[in-house]
Order: C-alpha cells, then sequence, then structure tokens
C-alpha cells in the first residue's frame, strides 16, 4: 500500500542515516585503535626508559650507601677531632686570657705612646721654631762672615805690604852683613835697631876691646807699672879675638 511504501521509504532512510552513523563511529574507532596503538608503543618506550632509570637509581642508591657508610666514618672522626679540640680550647683558654690581658696592656702602652706623639709632635714644632731661629742666625753669621772675610782680605793686602817691607829689610840687613855699604858703624846699628824693634844692641867700648853689661830689677803691684829698686849689677866682658858666643843664666 502507499503508506507502508512510505514508511518503507522511511525506515530505508533511517537505517541508511544509522548505517552512516556507524560506518563514521567505525572510522573513528579505528582511529582511536591507531592512536591507542601509538600510545601503547609510547607506553612501551616509556617503560624501558623507566626500568633504565629504575638501574640508574639502584646504582645510585649503593653510590649513596657507600657515601653514607664514609660519612659516618667522617662523622666519628669528627666526633674524635671535636672532643680533642675542645680539650685543646680548654688548655688554650688560659693563653687567650692572658692574651687579652697582654691586649690590655698593649692598648694602655698605645695610649702612653699617642700622648708621646703629641709631646714628639710639639717639640717638632719647638724644634721647627729653634730651625727658623738658626736659620735667621746662619744668615746673620753669614753676613759676618762676609764682613770677616773682607777684613781678611784687607790683612792679606796688608800682610803683602808687610812681607814686601821685611824682604827689603833682610835685603839691607844682607847687604849691612856684606859690609854696610859705605855706611859707619853708627848708621848700621841704628839700621839694626830698626829692624830688630824692641831688641838690646850691644856696641864695644871705644876705648877698648871691652862690652860693660847692666842689669837692674824692677817690681810692680800689678803686672803692669814697674818701678826700678836701687843698685844695678854691671859686668864688663873683655872682647878676645875671634867668634864667641855668651847667654845668661840665673842661679837658683
Amino acid at each position: 500500500t502507499p503508506e507502508q511504501a512510505t514508511a518503507i521509504t522511511a525506515n530505508t532512510t533511517k537505517i541508511d542515516a544509522l548505517i552512516s552513523d556507524v560506518t563514521t563511529q567505525l572510522e573513528t574507532l579505528g582511529n582511536n585503535d591507531t592512536a591507542i596503538g601509538e600510545q601503547l608503543t609510547t607506553l612501551g618506550q616509556n617503560d624501558i626508559s623507566i626500568g633504565e632509570q629504575m638501574t640508574t637509581l639502584g646504582e645510585n642508591d649503593q653510590s649513596i650507601s657507600e657515601q653514607m657508610a664514609t660519612l659516618k666514618a667522617s662523622d666519628t672522626t669528627n666526633t674524635t677531632n671535636i672532643t680533642r679540640n675542645t680539650s685543646e680550647i680548654a688548655e688554650l683558654k688560659p693563653i687567650v686570657e692572658a692574651l687579652g690581658q697582654n691586649d690590655t696592656a698593649i692598648g694602655e702602652q698605645l695610649t702612653s705612646l699617642g700622648q708621646n706623639d703629641i709631646s714628639i709632635g710639639e717639640q717638632m714644632a719647638t724644634l721647627s721654631e729653634n730651625d727658623q731661629s738658626i736659620s735667621e742666625q746662619m744668615a746673620t753669621l753669614s753676613e759676618n762672615d762676609q764682613s770677616i772675610m773682607a777684613e781678611i782680605n784687607a790683612m792679606k793686602a796688608q800682610l803683602q805690604t808687610l812681607v814686601a817691607q821685611v824682604a827689603e829689610k833682610d835685603q839691607r840687613i844682607a847687604e849691612l852683613e856684606q859690609g854696610g855699604g859705605g855706611q859707619s858703624l853708627e848708621q848700621v846699628l841704628e839700621q839694626v835697631r830698626d829692624a830688630r824693634a824692641g831688641s838690646v844692641v850691644l856696641t864695644v867700648d871705644p876705648e877698648g876691646d871691652n862690652i860693660t853689661l847692666g842689669l837692674t830689677i824692677e817690681q810692680s803691684d800689678n803686672l803692669t807699672q814697674w818701678t826700678k829698686l836701687d843698685g844695678e849689677m854691671t859686668r864688663t866682658i873683655p872682647i878676645p879675638d875671634g867668634k864667641k858666643f855668651y847667654r845668661f843664666a840665673l842661679d837658683k
């Protein structure tokens, strides 16, 4: 009938739609199976990696155990060292206390040195002032030296003049010793007196070959003014031929 045909057509359409949906779902399931296979492959690889990591962790655990044993031995050694160090610290404590006292003494000494530095600074300032005064005195002395040098140069000039005069007189004496150059005895004796100012010249008695010596004694209260004592001691000495030498001596 037409109604049945229409119903069949409608059912056929529904069946086609269902088939299409089933086909789509089957394709989706196929894709999911492929993805699941890939994931299972990845999981297998991850399992292999995890196994390797577990092996590495096992090795690390063994290394850690060995390190723990080493640390335990080190702890024992450190404990022994700490005990020994504690004993040594106890022994060093009096030394440290003594060093503390030394530090206090050193601090006091440093304070004293600081005060000494202040005193030295004051002394240095005084020395600086003295240096300035000495410099001024040196400048004055330098001026005095220049004045003295001028006087010395003047004295040198005078000395040269005196040397020239002495040389001239020496020449005259030499001439006199050679015969007086035609001069009389009185002139020769006068020149001898000039050449030796203040000296005593003895002359021969013109009436004979004798020389008369006179000795007078003087006294003084101040070594400046002298007064002759009464009386004069005289002695006449004959002049023999040839050369003779005489000297005066006082008996004790």
